[in-house]
């Protein structure tokens, strides 16, 4: 029987080299060394008032709080270590690793029911064409009204040109008017011109 090789639907603890829960357990301990070095360096210069009313009884609190945290920690490692049992499951890995070879990269399924991704994308479709009804109903509904609005639009700039060009000979009328005639001819002019009209 061989390390990592499948016996009643479970795996085979490794057990010439050093575990996965060995590994992880030296690695985190090296943390937590470090971590509590760190905490005595520095906590004696920020609490100076209190390390000279008593230095030795500051020393020891200090070393039981980082032993208390060393044990605290290395409990509550084995506790998850136990819990998700990851020396089978490394086992489990380090088999797929050795032996099982994949020539096609991992794509998603494409299922909505099971792949999140396929699920978001069909979600997008739908809004996509929820949009798409929407736009084209908008459209369909506010064509005539633009093309209605572009006409008046012509109408008013029509009209709008008519009256400018009548004011100008108005105005032209007017100063030629003003020029030739005396206040009683120009009179005499309009009431001939409101006989015209």
């Amino acid at each position: 029987m061989r390390i990592g090789q499948p016996v009643n639907r479970l795996y085979v603890v490794m057990s010439s080299s050093r575990s996965f829960e060995t590994k992880i357990t030296d690695a985190i301990s090296k943390i937590n060394k470090g971590l509590g070095a760190y905490f005595g360096k520095t906590v004696g210069p920020t609490c100076v008032k209190i390390k000279q009313v008593d230095e030795s009884w500051f020393v020891s609190t200090v070393e039981e709080l980082i032993q208390e945290f060393l044990s605290k920690s290395d409990e509550g490692l084995q506790t998850l270590l136990k819990q998700y049992s990851v020396n089978e499951k490394g086992a489990q890995l380090d088999y797929a690793n050795k032996h099982l070879k994949a020539f096609k990269a991992w794509q998603p399924s494409g299922d909505p029911k099971k792949d999140i991704r396929a699920h978001l994308l069909e979600v997008d479709r739908e809004h996509v064409d929820v949009l798409a009804k929407r736009v084209l109903d908008l459209n369909r509904e506010l064509r005539p009204r633009v093309n209605e609005m572009r006409k008046q639009e012509r109408l008013l700039r029509d009209e709008f040109t008519e009256l400018r060009l009548m004011l100008k000979q108005v105005d032209d009328v007017s100063s030629a008017i003003v020029f030739r005639y005396t206040p009683r001819t120009f009179w005499a002019f309009v009431l001939t011109l409101g006989q015209w009209v």
